[in-house]
């Protein structure tokens, strides 16, 4: 398993396809086989805020996506592994609690549920940082291209 330290020195900007201001994943805070947590501070440049500094509901989907890619590039990483690109498929059944606005902080953590060849399913929660109250929670699908 690995340490904080390791989280601490994974380096996303680096390893992740997206890069700012498309990136939308800060930290990786955990993992497990089947799991993965992250962190992702909203600042005023993102460019999913609306002109109210309300984020938009998709930019949720694409956390949940990029969640997702960054637990299973350190997994692979860790493993000495090449990582595969892969492509968001399909969003399903994303429910909106709450606005996530300019300076909030959103912890996301995504669960594989199955996998099917390269096709990867997986729920995911996306919760206030500070009062763990959901802002939105739903189904993706990934699709491994490499």
């Amino acid at each position: 398993m690995a340490s904080q330290k390791d989280y601490d020195k994974f380096d996303l900007e680096k390893n992740m396809v997206h890069k700012r201001p498309m990136l939308l994943v800060d930290k990786l805070l955990n993992e497990t086989e089947t799991t993965g947590r992250t962190f992702f501070a909203i600042k005023p440049d993102c460019i999913f805020l609306d002109k109210n500094g309300v984020l938009m509901p998709s930019a949720f989907v694409e956390i949940a996506a990029q969640s997702f890619a960054a637990t299973d590039i350190f997994q692979k990483k860790m493993k000495f592994k090449k990582h595969s690109n892969g492509f968001l498929t399909a969003a399903r059944d994303f429910i909106f609690f709450q606005e996530a606005r300019v300076y909030d902080e959103i912890i996301c953590d995504v669960i594989q549920m199955d996998t099917f060849e390269k096709l990867h399913l997986l729920s995911a929660e996306l919760k206030c940082a500070k009062t763990l109250k959901l802002f939105a929670k739903g189904e993706i699908r990934i699709y491994e291209i490499d």
